[in-house]
């Protein structure tokens, strides 16, 4: 018949429609365990991540200060820790730490912190007092440390020990020069220096209950350093500074942060 217009989709057209749809929906039964399984590997993670933030006091060890220690027994262990050595309450400084936690088990964890601590010392009111020396640095420390718990973290007050390792970076200014034979010289205006070393982190601490998805703890731990450059005095010494720190830090379990809001609420 003339003039008939044929309307009719093509047999291939429809064919192509129809694997194009079953193409679509096979990727979307691939897609979407996808997205479930990675959502909970997510959240398993994070249910095992926590991130703390600490602030504290500092307090340095070393060659500028230290006790009159004559008539001390001579023994070298006891020489190598405690002679020549005080702790100097005027020139206590602040320490802050900033890092995460990662507590998959109920007694023990693992964690890395990066810690900016400020260090004095002086000859003031010690035994070297005549020499009028002083210093002052900023102390960089990452550090890695493992933890033991003595009871469960979340459901009570926990003591706990840890030890850890770190490299440091440290940087300040003294009133003195050192030559050759460690001799030291006052000079005006102040020197500066720095050094880098390793540092082995011993201490304890105590971990109180949670409270609103946080818990508060407190620590307390020495820093033994292989350098005898973070008061600037090179001396004969063989071993290296030390400091003390005590922190006081908040520890939050990282995926409240985004399953609850700021009123405590589920989102």
């Amino acid at each position: 018949m003339s003039g008939y217009v044929d309307h009719s989709i093509p047999l291939r057209h429809i064919v192509s429609w129809m694997n194009t749809r079953r193409l679509v929906f096979s990727l979307l039964l691939f897609v979407f365990p996808l997205i479930g399984v990675q959502a909970q590997i997510k959240t398993s993670f994070f249910k095992d991540i926590e991130i703390f933030g600490g602030i504290g006091t500092a307090n340095y060890f070393g060659d500028i200060g230290g006790k009159d220690t004559a008539d001390w027994p001579r023994d070298p262990f006891i020489m190598n820790f405690f002679d020549n050595l005080d702790i100097d309450w005027s020139t206590t400084r602040m320490g802050f730490s900033a890092g995460a936690r990662f507590t998959r088990w109920n007694n023990f964890a693992l964690s890395v912190q990066l810690s900016p601590i400020f260090l004095s010392g002086s000859d003031k009111d010690s035994n070297y007092e005549y020499r009028d020396l002083l210093f002052n640095t900023t102390v960089l420390e990452f550090s890695g440390l493992a933890e033991y718990y003595l009871a469960k973290r979340i459901t009570g007050f926990a003591p706990y020990g840890f030890l850890g390792f770190g490299g440091l970076f440290s940087f300040g200014s003294a009133n003195f020069t050192v030559n050759n034979l460690y001799q030291a010289t006052k000079v005006n205006p102040y020197t500066h220096f720095n050094s880098g070393g390793v540092s082995t982190i011993v201490g304890i601490g105590l971990r109180l209950p949670a409270l609103n998805r946080m818990t508060h703890s407190f620590d307390f731990c020495y820093h033994f350093t292989t350098t005898d450059l973070l008061d600037g005095l090179k001396t004969p010494r063989t071993s290296g500074d030390l400091f003390v720190t005590l922190s006081y830090k908040i520890n939050i379990e990282s995926y409240t942060l985004w399953t609850y809001d700021h009123r405590g609420l589920v989102k």
